[in-house]
């Protein structure tokens, strides 16, 4: 227990976030002055780069020992409320992005300028805009944590140590004044000296590896010119599609890089499968058996005959040396590398669409301005509901924005359902039509199918004499949104439901490998792979791994159960399949699903009684319940969601009935000579 007698007498306190190796040596030559020192407890925040994005680096043994000790105070993430931050950040990022951007091009014009001559299109400019999105996101991300620090240690001299602090913190602090937008003030919190030098430190290293990476460009460019051109056949393909998540999409399910093709409207002989990530030696062999052509984009197609362009771009940035700095450096490159790379395959290999997912950031402006340039129509298609929208709280000022989904830039944008849509409209998106489909994977789940459980392999055999519930856990985060506290209680409560009823069998699908766990979180990790190993010796639970197929699973089961706001329950509800929401520490009764009587329980109380209803009930247990106007739901609940996708992209505009086009944000940027307008 921490002995705060013993620094009563002290007005002083310095505060650390994630000592590493010197900041704990720091802290030790603190405790030996007879300085009050603190620790923050490790959570789940933007301005987290380093290992995991957004997960924090966790305390060392010989820190805990401290704590333990009754030498160092532990903050926790319940006192500063830390959890929000993380989505009070994104909000403040995406509000602040268009007049924080209008003063920060002052800075980086000649290279806009650039850019958008070179590439031809005004919306080269966003990979910078995106970049932007994300850094004043950990800028707001130390902002309110070092605000929250100040006034939970009212009338106290605070020296922080955050993980990183440097010279960007407080260029974006008066560049956010200037644009007038909300910055809070956190005196008499100072941040440390030392964590200061550090961390331009760290950036300078950052410039100079971002200026090395262009400058090897440069050279790869000039080497590359007096190679010859490898000669190709021309191609033809009516569709091509991204794959950009192969241990998703090459997993063997019904949910694979190929669920479009159908032989009827998208034909496999017309399909191009193009790898946006690196594949491993078996996602290589299981892309290879996928029906259809693939086509892997050479890398060397970004500097063959680029080197001015290279050369212009590398002269830029030590011309403006150190602004633009090496996150805009990065962003330059970043942009040429997809422009010029599909620019080149593009001359060879033919398309009329090109087909991804969860396809945002920098890499996809540059490939989609020279699919444009092409004639290529782009589609961007949502493959889940797990976006922050789902647990936004507007009355506490959270509307779940996140940088992830803003600028994106696509000719095509098929979604769900009315509430993602609007989502996504007010992330800044170039899009040039809006299309609610329905929900895509509720096509995938067959009327009841109770006794086919061959897809498991041996099952028990009392499974077929059982009420079988299909659950479904989350990706937990360390002390942020879906807390491992969360996953355990909810694991706890599953265990609780078998117990309670002995007609009940569960299932339960974990979405990552269980070795993920220790990574992620440690501690909550370790919990919740022990409350695991319960559920895997109880006699009517079986744990099931990630690789078994979602939608055979949903059709199989009598009721399916996931965590807020896992896709899975409102895929099975827009198949009229009975489902529900469990929310064991009832953190979501504010937000928009949470808010819905009857689809969520919010204690094991409640779940017990919605499984009860089921039970008795059926099907109109729960889905008698859904308004079916609502904007939160399947509009059609039919399972045909993939055909109208099909039927939209064989006719290459939008179907009778379906939403119309929505107007592109109206962004301006000055070129040679002109101004041209988005």
């Amino acid at each position: 227990m921490f002995n705060m007698n013993r620094f009563s007498h002290q007005k002083r306190i310095v505060i650390f976030e994630s000592p590493g190796a010197w900041q704990t040596g720091v802290l030790k030559l603190y405790l030996s002055l007879g300085i009050e020192v603190a620790v923050l407890e490790p959570f789940h925040a933007y301005h987290h780069r380093q290992g995991i994005r957004f997960f924090p680096p966790q305390l060392s043994p010989e820190v805990k020992g401290l704590i333990g000790e009754g030498k160092v105070r532990l903050i926790t993430v319940r006192e500063l409320n830390a959890a929000e931050i993380y989505l009070l950040a994104g909000d403040r990022a995406l509000n602040a992005m268009e007049s924080a951007f209008a003063r920060y091009r002052r800075r980086i014009g000649k290279l806009l300028r650039f850019v958008v001559h070179t590439t031809g299109s005004p919306l080269g400019e966003d990979v910078f805009r995106i970049n932007l999105c994300f850094r004043l996101a950990e800028f707001y991300s130390i902002n309110l944590l070092a605000a929250r620090i100040a006034g939970f240690l009212p009338g106290r001299k605070i020296v922080f140590y955050p993980e990183r602090i440097e010279f960007p913190y407080f260029f974006f602090q008066a560049l956010l004044k200037d644009a007038q937008r909300s910055v809070e003030e956190h005196e008499p919190l100072v941040f440390s000296a030392a964590a200061k030098v550090f961390g331009t430190c760290v950036r300078l290293k950052e410039d100079v590896g971002e200026f090395f990476q262009l400058t090897v460009r440069v050279i790869l460019s000039l080497l590359l010119s007096c190679k010859p051109v490898r000669q190709e056949p021309d191609r033809s393909f009516k569709f091509g599609m991204g794959v950009i998540a192969p241990a998703r999409q090459l997993r063997g399910t019904q949910r694979g890089a190929d669920f479009l093709v159908d032989e009827k409207l998208l034909r496999a002989s017309e399909v191009a499968y193009f790898p946006l990530a690196r594949l491993t030696p078996q996602h290589k062999q299981k892309l290879s058996e996928v029906s259809g052509n693939v086509y892997f984009v050479p890398k060397e197609e970004s500097y063959r005959g680029r080197f001015l362009s290279w050369l212009n771009l590398w002269g830029l940035a030590l011309q403006g040396w150190p602004a633009p700095t090496a996150a805009d450096i990065r962003s330059a490159f970043i942009l040429f590398d997809n422009y010029f790379k599909w620019q080149s395959v593009l001359k060879r290999v033919h398309l009329q669409h090109f087909i991804t997912h969860c396809d945002f950031g920098e890499p996809h402006i540059g490939r989609n301005i020279a699919l444009k340039a092409a004639g290529v129509e782009t589609w961007h298609f949502t493959d889940s509901m797990n976006q922050m929208c789902t647990v936004a709280e507007p009355a506490r000022g959270i509307t779940g924005c996140h940088p992830f989904w803003a600028y994106m830039y696509y000719d095509h944008f098929v979604t769900w359902n009315e509430f993602l849509k609007r989502n996504y409209e007010r992330h800044h998106c170039s899009v040039g039509r809006y299309h609610v489909v329905g929900c895509l994977w509720s096509g995938h789940i067959q009327s009841k199918a109770k006794s086919d459980w061959s897809f498991l392999g041996n099952v028990p055999a009392e499974v077929a004499n059982r009420f079988v519930v299909a659950a479904f856990d989350s990706t937990y985060s360390c002390h942020g949104i879906t807390s491992y506290e969360e996953g355990i209680t909810f694991a706890r409560d599953l265990i609780k439901l078998a117990d309670a009823d002995e007609r009940i069998f569960i299932f339960l699908k974990e979405k990552k490998d269980r070795s993920i766990h220790l990574k992620l979180d440690p501690n909550g990790g370790r919990e919740l792979l022990e409350v695991y190993k319960l559920m895997d010796s109880h006699p009517r639970i079986s744990v099931i791994g990630n690789d078994v197929d979602t939608a055979k699973l949903m059709s199989a089961a009598d009721l399916c159960i996931s965590f807020p706001f896992t896709s899975t329950t409102l895929e099975a509800l827009s198949a009229g399949r009975p489902a529900l929401w469990h929310d064991p520490l009832n953190l979501y009764a504010r937000c928009p699903y949470g808010s819905v009587s009857g689809v969520v329980s919010h204690d094991f109380a409640q779940l017990k009684a919605l499984v009860a209803a089921v039970q008795e009930r059926g099907a109109d247990a729960i889905i008698g319940k859904l308004d079916k106007n609502s904007p939160l739901w399947d509009p059609f609940s039919d399972g045909n969601a993939i055909e109208r996708f099909r039927e939209l992209l064989a006719n290459g505009k939008a179907a009778s009935g379906l939403h119309e086009a929505l107007p592109v944000p109206n962004r301006s940027i000055e070129m040679t000579g002109s101004k041209k307008r988005v």
